[in-house]
């Protein structure tokens, strides 16, 4: 399964953005840090099925390690089991 690092960012307005590094133009927004995790789960499945509807194949996440300050959840995608999201504090590094 890959995971992919999603960086959630809060706006001056109190509103949320989320978006995926390693997979360009995958973004979200909304009310809430909630509602923005929700929406950028179904960004990334629907750029998984236009993807996959080109017979083309996901990018490959990058290794971000330890990863810099602000980077706070990996949503994995893949096999039947969906997406999933994981939350870490700043710093830390979670298995697979």
């Amino acid at each position: 399964m890959r995971k992919y690092l999603v960086v959630h960012e809060r706006a001056d307005d109190g509103g949320w953005g989320a978006y995926l590094p390693d997979v360009g133009g995958v973004v979200a927004l909304g009310a809430s840090r909630e509602e923005v995790a929700k929406r950028i789960h179904e960004a990334l499945d629907t750029y998984a099925a236009e993807m996959a509807s080109l017979a083309r194949s996901l990018p490959e996440p990058r290794d971000f390690g330890h990863g810099p300050r602000g980077l706070s959840a990996l949503v994995g995608r893949g096999g039947g089991s969906g997406l999933r999201e994981r939350f870490a504090r700043p710093g830390e590094r979670r298995a697979p």
